[in-house]
């Protein structure tokens, strides 16, 4: 699949802002992260203020492209440690050019993850405000 352009990327969004849309959910594996990049500019772009729209994003599975052979879905991991759990978030931010995230999920949780790991990066994430919310994805109890 192409990408959009920034301005085509833009357009959409602005439109999207301006019919009601207000929720954007994403995660750090979608275009292998490029995908934050083009929102993130075409959010500045656009001229929409962060005010105006809810970021929900994902993170925790990770692609190995030396385990993938072309194909980045065989070289999957999940890694929920709070390492990469921060790790993941200020990636997202960075490449969004946002500051905080209304929601972080934990994208398609292992039922072997440390809780202590990623309640120790939540925290440390809420507090210093680089996210609001935290919940999971593709989590079946």
């Amino acid at each position: 699949m192409e990408a959009l352009s920034t301005q085509d990327a833009a357009k959409s969004l602005e439109a999207a802002v301006d019919a009601g849309i207000n929720y954007i959910d994403s995660a750090d594996i979608y275009g292998m992260g490029n995908s934050e990049k083009v929102f993130g500019k075409a959010m500045k772009e656009a001229n929409i203020s962060r005010d105006d729209v809810y970021i929900q994003s994902k993170g925790g599975i990770v692609f190995d492209p030396a385990r993938s052979h072309g194909s980045f879905v065989f070289g999957k991991r999940y890694d929920f440690s709070k390492k990469h759990i921060i790790e993941a978030v200020d990636g997202i931010l960075e490449r969004m050019q946002i500051d905080y995230l209304d929601a972080f999920l934990l994208h398609r949780p292992d039922p072997l993850m440390e809780p202590e790991e990623v309640a120790g990066a939540f925290d440390e994430l809420q507090t210093t405000g680089k996210v609001r919310h935290f919940g999971v994805s593709n989590f079946n109890p």
